[in-house]
């Protein structure tokens, strides 16, 4: 049984309770991790891993990192993808990046031009350096 101290501190998470969910695969052992501001634990098991952190959950958050160790085993970033959430409602979300985006493997890691390019693919427009420059005001 939960006591209210404890019950009171979940209900503090519940506004945002995480900003990112990241999932890894290493030889068909998939792991998702949910990332937020701070550790969410709930009978002695992490739910939501710190962002905040300057070790695992910030390599985690951080949108370059292609692939990480765990256990011994280097795991792939299958998908990064940020929410919007804010006083307990889903207001969106966007993948920042997904294995499967030719534009994550070629190695182009900034947010806005990945977000620009991907744009663009779902328009059938080709896009050029100068479009970005345009776009980020250059």
């Amino acid at each position: 049984m939960h006591t209210l101290k404890t019950l009171e501190k979940w209900n503090g998470y519940k506004p945002k309770p995480y900003t990112y969910r990241v999932d890894l695969s290493c030889d068909g052992d998939n792991i998702t991790y949910y990332l937020g501001p701070t550790d969410i634990q709930i009978d002695d098991d992490t739910r939501v891993i710190s962002f905040n952190d300057r070790g695992f959950g910030a390599k985690l958050a951080n949108y370059r990192t292609i692939d990480i160790e765990i256990g011994g085993k280097k795991y792939k970033v299958k998908l990064s993808r940020q929410f919007d959430i804010d006083n307990a409602q889903l207001y969106g979300y966007v993948n920042l990046r997904t294995d499967e985006d030719i534009i994550f493997r070629s190695g182009i890691t900034d947010p806005f031009l990945i977000k620009v390019l991907n744009l663009r693919k779902k328009q059938h427009k080709h896009s050029s350096l100068s479009d970005y420059k345009a776009d980020r005001g250059y």
